[in-house]
């Protein structure tokens, strides 16, 4: 099969290099895309804290759902709306914060899945135009999966939250 044995050890030599190359390849794309999805959430962050809530819809996908913590399931629009309903009696946002706990490869190729735990304190109007004092921190799981422009939340999974308002444990 070999001409003599210097010739099978090259073979064995350059088989072993394309294998580490691809490796460190794939490696370098999964790190790569990492460092995007870690990306998105400091910009998320930033978005937050200067109250520029349109923002995070632009990183919804377009088949995006929402499930909160009790089961409850919404569609892009749904979620959008009860979002938009949200944002508009945010008076000022005191502190936010994003922790990546894990990221995962999704089930496909182009899916990543984000472990994110959140907190923040902002000030909000009630029904009533009173101002309220919110402070909460949830733990969430995001699917994030690549598109042609970009990265975009296929779904956004509430796993824990805890709310208080003015400084009671809200339910």
């Amino acid at each position: 099969m070999f001409r003599d044995q210097k010739s099978a050890l090259r073979l064995l030599a350059a088989t072993c290099a394309a294998i580490l190359a691809l490796g460190c390849l794939v490696l370098s794309q999964d790190s790569q895309a990492h460092k995007e999805i870690e990306e998105m959430y400091a910009r998320r962050v930033m978005a937050i804290k200067k109250k520029e809530f349109a923002y995070l819809k632009t990183l919804e996908a377009d088949d995006y759902v929402e499930k909160s913590k009790d089961g409850n399931v919404m569609n892009r629009k749904q979620a959008d709306a009860e979002a938009d309903e949200i944002f508009a009696r945010v008076k000022e946002v005191w502190a936010y914060s994003s922790t990546i706990t894990s990221i995962n490869d999704g089930k496909e190729g182009n899916e990543i899945i984000v472990e994110v735990t959140d907190r923040g304190r902002l000030s909000i109007l009630d029904p009533d135009d009173k101002i309220l004092k919110i402070s909460a921190q949830g733990r969430s799981r995001d699917v994030w999966k690549r598109t042609h422009e970009g990265w975009r939340m296929k779904s956004h999974e509430e796993l824990e939250s805890k709310v208080e308002l003015e400084g009671k444990p809200k339910q």
